[in-house]
């Protein structure tokens, strides 16, 4: 069972399509909110969490490979195996088209394991480095450049190419020293802690959590520093889901952004109503997510939308 990255992009990427173009301020506290920013960081959170969750699937898929050397296992992907010293080394080297072919890739990912760890063991560990990864959305030629180290868990044990006849996998990602780069040239600190569980009925189904606790919040799924240099928190309030039986769409979760001056709450799979949705839409139907922007000291939604994605 070989996954497809596109099956994994993280479920704030659908904020990149949101049309909120005017700047709402926020009475209690008299600070400016605006969509210009929020709509900017969130397009970077997209783009960054989307590669670390395309480069998982790669690892993945080159670790379930049968073969060993210098496989093109998807598309712009090379790997190559070091397994003669005591840490195993795999390679990946991104050159060109990703399998979408809407962004090229540059830059290596190297993975380390030391011998006679299993990958499907449980809590068998990775050390994945991204050293400078950049990804660059052909649309528009924007780019991230990605460098740091963070640790691939497998919590449970198992593989994920034997997980229709086995028990859930749960893996768990790390890191505290991720950097990105974005094209203006302003680099900021990124963290990460999430957790995926791929469990099976009818097809794969994958529930995404946040894991990181900061004094009495947790379900943090990242957090860090924007382009703008302002801090920010993403939280994961309610677990995404994701099925194959629904093409490998976003059917459930609630994340929420918190900025110094605004909290974002994206709500997904509902309908165009703003209602849950008990039915999958087909292939060419909409699930929809209701997005609402409100001041960190007033709770009166400054802006409220639901779009389709």
């Amino acid at each position: 069972m070989r996954l497809n990255y596109r099956t994994l992009l993280p479920v704030i990427a659908v904020l990149a399509i949101t049309t909120i173009t005017s700047c709402k301020k926020d009475a209690s506290n008299q600070q400016q909110v605006s969509s210009t920013d929020i709509n900017t960081h969130t397009d970077d959170e997209s783009v960054v969490s989307s590669q670390m969750d395309a480069g998982n699937v790669d690892v993945n898929n080159a670790l379930q490979s049968t073969t060993s050397l210098d496989n093109t296992l998807s598309a712009g992907v090379t790997v190559t195996y070091d397994t003669a010293n005591a840490v195993k080394k795999l390679t990946l080297n991104y050159s060109g088209d990703d399998i979408s072919h809407s962004r090229t890739r540059s830059g290596a990912v190297v993975v380390t394991i030391p011998a006679g760890v299993r990958w499907q063991n449980a809590g068998a560990a990775l050390t994945i480095t991204y050293n400078n990864v950049k990804v660059t959305r052909k649309s528009d030629n924007k780019s991230v450049t990605i460098n740091g180290t963070y640790t691939l868990t497998n919590v449970s044990g198992g593989l994920l190419i034997t997980l229709a006849s086995s028990q859930p996998v749960v893996h768990t990602l790390t890191s505290n020293n991720m950097t990105v780069t974005f094209s203006d040239g302003t680099q900021r600190s990124w963290n990460v802690a999430r957790k995926t569980t791929y469990s099976y009925n009818g097809g794969i189904v994958m529930t995404i959590e946040g894991t990181h606790t900061d004094g009495s919040q947790a379900n943090i799924a990242e957090w860090g520093t924007d382009r703008f240099g302002r801090a920010f928190t993403t939280l994961i309030t309610t677990p995404i889901q994701i099925k194959q039986s629904c093409d490998f769409r976003i059917t459930a979760g609630v994340i929420q952004q918190i900025r110094p001056n605004a909290v974002v709450t994206i709500t997904l799979g509902l309908t165009a109503t703003g209602d849950v949705a008990t039915t999958y839409p087909g292939a060419t139907g909409y699930y929809y997510f209701k997005l609402v922007i409100v001041g960190i000291t007033n709770p009166t939604p400054l802006y409220t939308i639901i779009l389709p994605y």
